[in-house]
């Protein structure tokens, strides 16, 4: 080689080098659910996603010998589907690499994915919320590890647009880890990992208080006459929206994904020197009345931590004497001080419906005067101090039982706001919350298309097996929901099937709600939505509906029988979606009802061995033209059950478990409760 090609290869090189060390950095990040512990659905392309530059190139490789090389679009997010094999019980590594970095992805499991998604029943913990306890918790707790079973729970999020991070963390199955996973999810994957032998994920999208318009994506809400007016105002405020979240990702924060079985948010301290320095000015904050919830008063949608402060002047007898202060139930967690000094707390999560009644000792005010400051954290659904559970007054009261009622409008400030996986700081004392960009629609789990937007968007081109769902109950309340219930269901279901990757159909199975004292057993309110389950299912592909009839629990907001819900969810899936021979899972549930001589007759399918459990007790009613339900006998002939009323004389509905409370009556020779149901009878 010459001295020349050798001196132009060597300048060549420089100039590479120099390039290469101007070469803007790629800022290459992980993103969605992509990270350590992350199952993957075996024999199935998903997808995995982050952000970078502009433009960078990303190259995403897999201890399977499979690479795929993709780009950062302009708005900085990068997206690349890799085919995923059969499962195989090891731990893999997916490597993403960028010009100047790469990140290893550990603890990688390729099994069955499962999406659960719904409300309260579907996020209550095997720790349990206060009054609602789950059996047998804590030997099922204790027993719970398991390597091989991972759980992704999506932190809580609200948006008018589409997501584009999606916050949370995989968890190893552990003592440390299972006391906050939903109970019916977790032994849902339980029941799957016991039978499949296969590695299982669970993503876990909850939002307690949220009807099902919120869960339908926004294409299919703007094509609906009941949305369009609210559906043009979000639209208008999308704007609005992107400046409030610029600001948001502006403030401090710190990081409260749970790791390690640590809770992040049980020990926090914000606000608490500046506030009990300086009670004196709460009289200048903001009013709100207490008890009641916040997004009732001026905090609509908001989840993270409010300081509430009321000042109180005592009779000049009280000076001296021991004092009780009954805060009543507080959602979430509190800590509380009078004149400055902690008199209590419960910070463990979930405990919304535990009275706070704390002692009050009479060296904490020496004039007949005290200041009490709660500071209030919740994490989802509503927030504030929500008062007795027995339906007493919020009170202080002295050692000879004489109150004083602290019922009425109270000081407050807001000190954070949780969004998503993080605890956004606002400082107290230079009021930054009130200098927040305004927004002229606020964010709330009932508008159209927010939990959509928020949790299940950033799924997009992830790989299920399928999905289970247990919603339904925050339809009860407003007549507007419970009409607009049985369209809306379907909905949803096509809302996931368009946004995941999976089959064609993606298989659900569905939890009817269970009954319930709502506003009341002799009420139809629950019952109206709940009997909307069958007929808004029927004759959609690949979903299956299970009875909860008899599982109700009028004690309890959400009943506990969560193991043999899922039990029954699981062999529904063993057997329609993994081909599993187990006989007959399904639940008996109406097909036809036709009349002759004002008799009604119901076919029925699942319906081998079908009975009434009493004779005599069918809690079957039919109605005519007047839609006015009255009771009917019943003699079932299986598949069929005839229905008969000498008070209806041209049936033209028929309904069975009607009620509020209504519990089963009518099982099949397994001993699966029939759906409960309204039809027209043809």
């Amino acid at each position: 080689m010459s001295i020349n090609k050798v001196v132009n290869l060597f300048l060549l090189a420089i100039v590479v080098a120099i390039m290469w060390s101007c070469e803007e950095p790629s800022h290459m990040r992980l993103g969605g659910v992509l990270s350590d512990g992350i199952v993957l659905q075996q024999n199935a392309k998903s997808v995995v996603r982050g952000h970078a530059s502009p433009g960078v190139r990303i190259t995403v490789t897999t201890d399977w010998d499979f690479s795929v090389t993709t780009s950062a679009s302009d708005d900085s997010l990068w997206a690349a589907y890799i085919n995923v094999p059969a499962a195989d019980n090891r731990r893999h590594t997916i490597t993403v690499a960028a010009s100047d970095t790469q990140t290893v992805v550990s603890n990688v499991l390729i099994g069955e994915v499962w999406l659960a998604m719904g409300q309260n029943n579907m996020e209550l913990p095997l720790a349990g919320w206060g009054t609602d306890t789950i059996p047998g918790s804590k030997k099922i707790i204790e027993a719970s590890g398991d390597s091989l079973l991972h759980f992704f729970m999506v932190s809580p999020r609200l948006g008018y647009l589409p997501a584009r991070r999606l916050d949370g963390v995989w968890l190893e199955a552990s003592a440390d880890h299972t006391s906050r996973f939903g109970t019916l999810p977790y032994m849902f994957a339980k029941h799957l990992r016991d039978s499949l032998q296969v590695p299982v994920g669970i993503v876990q999208t909850v939002y307690g208080g949220a009807p099902l318009i919120s869960w339908v994506n926004s294409d299919l809400n703007k094509g609906d006459k009941n949305y369009s007016v609210e559906m043009d105002l979000i639209a208008k405020t999308e704007s609005e929206y992107e400046v409030y979240r610029r600001w948001l990702d502006s403030l401090p924060y710190i990081d409260i994904k749970p790791v390690n079985g640590i809770d992040p948010l049980a020990d926090i301290t914000i606000g608490d020197e500046y506030v009990n320095l300086s009670l004196v000015e709460a009289t200048y904050w903001n009013k709100i009345p207490v008890p009641g919830y916040w997004e009732n008063h001026g905090l609509k949608g908001f989840d993270g931590v409010v300081w509430f402060v009321r000042t109180v002047d005592l009779p000049q007898s009280w000076v001296g004497q021991d004092l009780k202060l009954y805060l009543g139930a507080v959602d979430d967690r509190d800590v509380t001080y009078v004149n400055g000094t902690c008199v209590g707390s419960v910070t463990a999560p979930d405990q919304f419906s535990v009275d706070r009644i704390y002692d009050v000792p009479s060296t904490v005010f020496r004039k007949p005067m005290l200041t009490i400051a709660v500071r209030v954290t919740d994490d989802r659904s509503k927030g504030g101090i929500i008062g007795m559970t027995d339906g007493s007054n919020i009170r202080l009261e002295n050692q000879k039982g004489e109150t004083i009622d602290l019922e009425g409008m109270w000081n407050y400030k807001v000190a954070a706001q949780i969004d998503g996986g993080k605890l956004i700081l606002m400082n107290v004392k230079e009021d930054v919350y009130e200098k927040r960009p305004r927004m002229s629609l606020e964010l709330s789990p009932a508008s159209p298309s927010m939990v959509y937007n928020g949790l299940l968007s950033p799924l997009a081109g992830y790989s299920f097996g399928g999905v289970i769902f247990h919603a339904g109950e925050a339809d009860v309340w407003s007549p507007q929901t419970r009409k607009n219930f049985p369209d809306l269901l379907p909905k949803v279901i096509k809302s996931v099937r368009k946004l995941v990757n999976g089959k064609r159909e993606t298989p659900f199975v569905v939890a009817q709600i269970a009954p319930g004292t709502y506003n009341g057993c002799s009420s139809t309110t629950s019952a109206e939505v709940r009997n909307s389950f069958p007929m808004s299912l029927a004759g959609l592909d690949n979903v299956y509906l299970v009875s909860t009839l008899d599982l109700g629990s009028p004690l309890t907001l959400r009943p506990p029988y969560k193991d043999i819900e899922a039990q029954r969810m699981a062999r529904v899936a063993l057997k329609h979606v993994y081909n599993w021979d187990l006989g007959k899972v399904d639940c008996p549930a109406p097909v036809s009802a036709t009349c002759a001589n004002q008799i009604v007759n119901v076919t029925f399918e699942n319906a081998e061995g079908l009975r009434l459990m009493t004779e005599g007790v069918s809690q079957f009613e039919l109605a005519g033209p007047d839609s006015l339900f009255y009771p009917a006998k019943a003699l079932v002939t299986a598949p069929n059950v005839t229905v008969f009323s000498h008070m209806v004389t041209e049936p033209r509905y028929v309904r069975y478990a009607g009620q509020n409370c209504s519990s089963h009556t009518l099982v099949n020779a397994e001993g699966l409760p029939s759906v409960s149901f309204v039809m027209p009878v043809e």
